[in-house]
């Protein structure tokens, strides 16, 4: 779940009769909410954010490897065929530029995609075939600067091993990865894509962990799966852990830790909120006491999250279905 350049769309995906389903939600479109499909796969998708123009969907993430699908959604483009015709958006988007699997040779970009990511650079995680043939641990780097598009292997991680997410820091000089259900996560130079550092939790807090940068403060925010931990992002030393949801309940049938979901900062970094799926709600923390400010009930079972750029809303998706909804925030 992310936002686009102008931090009003949000961009999300989530399972619709079968099939794996990106979409876009803008509120307050003629007079109402609206969300728009713009790809729909048998095959489990992935989406990313540009930060320029567009947005990056892979087909068959990521056990389809070697035959992986890039596609390339222009936001401009989009923006215009949900002000005009955003009933037909979907069938309508029948030319996306797309790339297929990449490989660790430097593939030149069409110019159709060049355009959309010029000056930036996209790095998306997944798996790809190297040349012993077994598929393994890669980023997919599209880079707007030298026009070229690759796989870089992951080697420090086992061909069995599923990188989950990218963050980039503040400084733009490292990548922070994220592994699926872990108690560990990456640091990787941004430039050559090797291990910088790492970062281990306790296995009886292992999740998917989600993170985001304090504004303000040399912060990263790591949630785990009943806790947020605050890490100093040159050094790496934890500096804090904060206590979100410690007491059991039932979930799929077992007894377990509150799950924690995403997080997020106020502009200012002077708050910073936090989902909480089985609770259903949304807790403000005091960034400088990191105490409880005030929880936040929601209509869904909040597991990301997202702050709308102006500051007054806060987009949430459900745990559950999926669903999307927003909560006022000032």
């Amino acid at each position: 779940m992310f936002l686009d350049a102008s931090g009003e769309t949000v961009f999300y995906m989530r399972r619709v009769e079968g099939r794996d389903t990106l979409f876009m939600f803008r509120p307050d479109l003629h007079g109402g909410d609206h969300h728009a499909i713009l790809s729909q796969s048998l095959d489990a998708i992935n989406a990313w954010q540009c930060p320029g123009r567009c947005v990056v969907l892979c087909d068959r993430w990521p056990a389809g490897a070697p035959h992986l699908k890039f596609k390339f959604f222009d936001m401009a483009r989009i923006g215009h065929l949900l002000e005009r015709q955003a009933v037909k958006i979907h069938e309508l988007l029948t030319d996306v530029p797309m790339l297929t699997t990449l490989s660790p040779e430097h593939r030149p970009l069409p110019p159709e995609i060049y355009d959309m990511i010029k000056g930036e650079v996209v790095v998306a995680p997944g798996k790809a075939p190297f040349d012993d043939a077994v598929v393994r641990p890669a980023l997919f780097v599209f880079d707007g600067k030298d026009a070229t598009a690759r796989a870089e292997p992951l080697s420090f991680l086992r061909p069995t091993d599923l990188p989950s997410r990218v963050y980039r820091d503040p400084s733009g000089a490292r990548l922070w990865l994220t592994m699926g259900d872990s108690c560990h996560l990456f640091v990787l130079d941004a430039s050559t894509y090797e291990l910088a550092g790492d970062i281990i939790w306790p296995v009886d807090e292992q999740a998917l962990a989600r993170l985001a940068f304090h504004p303000i403060r040399p912060e990263a925010w790591v949630a785990t799966l009943s806790s947020v931990r605050v890490y100093d992002r040159g050094s790496l030393k934890l500096l804090r852990e904060i206590s979100i949801a410690p007491e059991l309940r039932w979930h799929r049938g077992d007894r377990v830790k509150g799950l924690v979901g995403a997080l997020a900062f106020s502009a200012d970094g002077k708050r910073a909120l936090v989902a909480r799926p089985l609770h259903g709600d949304v807790l403000e923390l005091d960034t400088a006491s990191f105490a409880t400010v005030k929880s936040h009930a929601t209509f869904v079972d909040p597991l990301e999250l997202v702050v709308a750029s102006r500051g007054n809303r806060v987009y949430l998706q459900g745990m559950r279905a999926g669903q999307v909804s927003w909560m006022p925030w000032t």
